[in-house]
């Protein structure tokens, strides 16, 4: 069987109102909580990130630390933005920092994790979402000189076309559309796009999209989490990001940053997962004495977490840090 790595990059509710509410004062504003709502609606594994963390990775200098993590923990975290770095330095620095600088947060939604032909990376469908600041001056019309390929929720859309990567047939194609002084988003469907667009822009409430969200309020007071679910009922036949293999029983995977603690902490929810069970697996993640990584323990009912230091440069952060992000989907066949 094909081995799966990590891509490195330097490449209880009293009611829905009061749920929405909260929501919104954790998740930092009520745009920020909309747009989570929505892609929580749309997508399989949704992450959000402070915007300053991908601008340490962005710089032209090359990535830093950022608080309390060190450089190579600060990289592992910008592979769910991978796609959208990579994205922006085909049109230029100047559009990384114009576009990441005006924004309070970056979330992406991604699904679809279909293997590479061949070697390389997997195959999903995403869709990345600035929530601007709100002193934001920030005009994408400057940083294309073509024409708009099109129009969506009555703003301009842009596209541009990346290189062929291994384990492609077809090239990405980008689509970028700004919705006001709220949002920038950035997919590599415009189907997609259009329909985030449209969601974004119409008043429709979006607590109720909120309230299915296990410990919404535990990673919406972080600003750098992941979410993953439906790992069961929504996976496809071969999952590409083989997270099967290793957490059978996973229905969801919850994962959250603490920079000034310097760690990472990922949960499973795993109704049949017990001691016995977690014991192999913790067996099988610990074959590699090169990784170490850490083992899971019961934090309650069908509930198991790990912790993973972010603090100490080197392979073994970044190879303990392949396995997390592996699992939410963002790996690539070699």
């Amino acid at each position: 069987m094909m081995r799966v790595i990590w891509r490195a990059r330097v490449i209880s509710i009293m009611s829905a109102f009061l749920l929405l509410q909260a929501s919104t004062a954790l998740a930092g504003t009520p745009e920020e909580s909309h747009a989570a709502a929505i892609l929580f609606g749309e997508f399989e594994t949704v992450f959000r990130s402070k915007a300053d963390l991908l601008l340490t990775v962005s710089s032209s200098s090359g990535p830093s630390a950022y608080e309390g993590l060190s450089k190579t923990g600060t990289g592992t975290l910008s592979e769910p933005f991978g796609f959208l770095l990579e994205g922006l330095d085909l049109i230029g620095k100047r559009a990384s920092a114009d576009i990441i600088g005006s924004s309070d947060a970056v979330l992406v939604g991604v699904r679809d994790f279909r293997p590479p032909h061949g070697l390389g990376v997997v195959h999903l469908q995403f869709c990345y979402v600035f929530v601007l600041k709100k002193e934001s001056s920030l005009d994408v019309r400057n940083d294309f000189h073509q024409k708009p390929s099109s129009s969506t929720a009555g703003s301009p859309v842009w596209k541009w076309v990346a290189p062929v990567q291994e384990g492609q047939l077809q090239p990405t194609t980008f689509h970028v559309v700004q919705l006001g002084h709220s949002y920038v988003l950035i997919s590599n469907d415009i189907g997609e796009l259009q329909t985030i667009a449209a969601k974004l822009t119409s008043s429709d409430d979006s607590a109720q999209a909120l309230n299915g969200i296990r410990d919404w309020k535990v990673l919406s007071s972080h600003e750098y989490w992941g979410y993953r679910r439906n790992l069961r009922g929504g996976a496809l036949p071969q999952d590409a990001t083989q997270v099967s293999e290793t957490l059978p029983g996973a229905e969801t995977l919850i994962f959250w940053v603490a920079p000034k603690e310097k760690t990472g902490r990922l949960q499973v929810i795993d109704p049949s997962l017990n001691e016995g069970a977690a014991a192999k697996v913790n067996e099988r993640l610990a074959q590699d004495p090169s990784v170490a990584f850490p083992g899971f323990k019961s934090v309650g009912t069908g509930r198991w977490e790990t912790t993973i230091p972010l603090s100490a440069e080197g392979g073994r952060t970044s190879a303990r840090m392949f396995y997390v992000m592996s699992w939410f989907g963002f790996v690539v066949y070699i």
